[in-house]
């Protein structure tokens, strides 16, 4: 039970947002996979992007394919993000949003996700049913997690 955690992480309060979350997983004992931890394209020098863009899209798409679930922070609109979350619906990989701001979601993304958390009490929340129970019959409690869409 791989977690491909999709967020942005291009300013510090996104990075935070992250790092809060890889804490959370690793402290529920949950593996994960953090594209933050591979490399951020904006603090390469332009060589060093260069080389680097399609190995990490490469290593993305594949921790994506392998993973069980997929939790993505929609805070920001990042549009590799929304990819993600595109992507993973195509290659049905379940997916639970995630705003550390309230946000919800639009139907396009409401209706391909099995959960929307808001706030990292929630979150951990969900994170430990996860670990407890196996997907297929957590489903239901997962519903408790849906929050409106706005």
């Amino acid at each position: 039970m791989t977690i491909y955690l999709a967020s942005p992480f291009f300013n510090p309060e996104q990075s935070c947002v992250v790092e809060k979350i890889e804490n959370l997983m690793s402290e529920t004992g949950l593996q994960f996979y953090s594209p933050r931890k591979d490399g951020v394209l904006m603090n390469m020098t332009s060589e060093e992007r260069k080389n680097s863009t399609k190995r990490i899209f490469n290593r993305n798409v594949q921790e994506i394919s392998s993973s069980s679930l997929v939790l993505a922070v929609i805070d920001g609109r990042d549009i590799g993000t929304i990819w993600e979350i595109g992507y993973a619906y195509g290659s049905r990989i379940p997916i639970i949003t995630f705003s550390n701001h309230g946000y919800g979601t639009n139907v396009m993304i409401k209706e391909c996700v099995w959960a929307h958390v808001k706030g990292i009490d929630r979150l951990r929340d969900l994170l430990l049913i996860y670990k407890r129970e196996p997907w297929r019959h957590a489903f239901e409690k997962f519903q408790d997690f849906s929050e409106d869409v706005t």
